[in-house]
């Protein structure tokens, strides 16, 4: 049974490190309830009906900034480690928030945006990483699916808070208040770092064996296992797999041409395209738009955007929940299927009454996105992270989650410069792309991506046609039991820095 077990020190490293996942959702939402702000126009002199190449602009400078925040993030992560490359990242995000808050032309929002989207790509690629690194295998989906979770809290707050800041007094407290704060998260969390430990899979990358034996004991000691059986039989899995992938590891350009490596690389960008694809950050980001089009409009508009955000974060709170028991890939169809049914129906509503008076099929309209986030808060958006963040071996893992996070911010940028003039021109046909590119990519999700659940990171490479050192999951009884006695049998020390036998033995043990 302490093999089922979490400590409760690893759940809160994984919290504390989910600040990011925070910083995340609140800098993409809160543009939403800013762009409905007629005090934000008149400050800089825009016009709210032909200002779209602007408002365009706001996101695309911020979506730019996630795809080189995604790269940078990644090589500072395998470079100096991943505590290192959090607090780089949420110092760019303070700044970010900064300049926001601070703005007093148009270009200081564009070059805001644009660090908090380095920050938030950063965060976007690092905090799965390290998560998933920390996790035990049997409930690294709940663990991991804190970064969605958090997420989307932090959505929710930044559109609760841009409501609240919208009935301020002074017309400029109400946009400034809302973008400064963006900082904030990112602010606390940059001490929190020099509390965190390093990920013990990075540590054994650079050969630091026995601090990685001791981050693992603390993270995996629980009642029931006083010899840190589960921590020194995981150090060992880690330690064969690392050093089995050293002896046939090439350059990356040379990993990407070998098939199971190019087979992850496709897998991690189409989960993030695809669900990009779907719309989520368009319906998001110019939600009160759309509202004001159906002829909702005011404090209501931004107010039924922060009910949607808050729906959305018990979605993911229930998606982290649901993911060691269902699977990855069931609930990536389920969500995608029911994501394309709900948006089609929103679309129809738009289509037929955008504009009009009818009460019914604006409400409905209402009812189709709040399905729609139901079925992407509930089955896909902390499925993808999870998904990502594990399919990839320790020496491509980095890489493989930038390639992933880019797939998700390419398309973001995309469609969040073309949104408004979009919506200006072409109206609800845009929503056809968000409705047909998702549904052809079910049937690839089907027949391609392999159920990671209840794995360590070590044993996915199964799945992809590669060796596993040490098969923990799938060893019998007995075998495992000898494998127990074995690692339990010197101290810690010995173990880590001198346990080349004592390993040796455990491994040939089971074999």
């Amino acid at each position: 049974m302490a093999g089922r077990k979490v400590n409760p020190y690893n759940f809160l490293v994984v919290l504390t490190v989910a600040l990011g996942s925070f910083t995340y959702g609140f800098t993409v939402n809160v543009t939403g309830p800013v762009l409905g702000m007629p005090s934000f126009y008149h400050y800089f002199n825009l016009d709210i009906t032909s200002t779209t190449g602007v408002i365009g602009a706001i996101p695309g400078c911020y979506f730019g900034g996630g795809i080189v925040g995604a790269v940078l993030g990644a090589w500072a992560c395998e470079r100096f480690g991943r505590r290192r490359a959090l607090f780089a990242t949420s110092v760019i995000g303070v700044l970010g928030g900064v300049l926001l808050g601070s703005a007093v032309h148009v270009s200081m929002i564009l070059i805001g945006r644009a660090l908090s989207g380095i920050c938030s790509g950063g965060f976007q690629t690092i905090v799965p990483i390290y998560q998933s690194e920390i996790s035990p295998a049997h409930r690294r989906g709940h663990m991991v699916g804190q970064h969605g979770f958090l997420l989307v809290v932090g959505a929710s707050v930044a559109t609760w808070g841009g409501l609240g800041c919208s009935f301020a007094s002074n017309p400029q407290v109400q946009w400034r208040l809302a973008l400064a704060l963006s900082g904030l998260s990112p602010l606390i969390l940059a001490p929190a770092i020099f509390w965190l430990p390093e990920s013990p899979r990075w540590l054994i990358t650079r050969e630091y064996y026995e601090p990685a034996l001791r981050v693992l004991e603390k993270f995996h000691k629980v009642p029931g296992d006083e010899s840190n059986t589960l921590a020194r039989e995981e150090y060992l899995q880690i330690r064969q797999q690392i050093e089995l992938e050293a002896r046939n590891r090439t350059t990356i350009l040379a990993s990407i041409r070998q098939p199971p490596m190019r087979k992850r690389m496709i897998i991690g960008f189409l989960t993030q395209f695809l669900l990009q694809c779907s719309g989520v950050l368009v319906t998001v980001t110019y939600q009160v738009i759309l509202y004001n089009n159906l002829g909702i409009t005011g404090w209501l508009a931004i107010c039924l955007l922060a009910v949607y955000n808050t729906w959305s974060a018990v979605g993911n709170f229930t998606n982290a929940l649901m993911l060691d028991h269902f699977g990855r890939k069931r609930l990536l169809l389920v969500g995608l299927t029911g994501s394309v049914f709900a948006l089609t129906l929103y679309t129809i509503m738009v289509a037929r009454y955008a504009g009009t008076s009818n009460r019914v099929g604006c409400g409905f309209g209402v009812f189709f996105v709040y399905l729609y986030t139901t079925f992407y808060g509930f089955c896909l958006d902390s499925t993808s992270y999870v998904y990502c963040s594990e399919i990839f071996p320790a020496y491509m893992r980095t890489t493989g989650m930038a390639v992933s996070i880019i797939g998700y911010f390419a398309p973001a940028l995309l469609f969040g410069q073309l949104a408004p003039t979009a919506f200006a021109t072409i109206g609800w046909k845009y929503y056809l792309i968000f409705i047909l590119v998702p549904a052809c990519g079910l049937p690839v999700i089907w027949l391609y991506f392999p159920e990671t659940k209840q794995l360590s990171l070590e044993e996915i490479a199964a799945l992809f046609g590669e060796e596993v050192a040490l098969d923990i999951t799938h060893m019998s009884e007995d075998q495992k039991r000898d494998l127990d006695e074995q690692v339990t049998k010197v101290d810690t020390n010995t173990f880590a820095m001198g346990g080349e036998k004592a390993m040796a033995a455990a491994v040939e043990t089971v074999r």
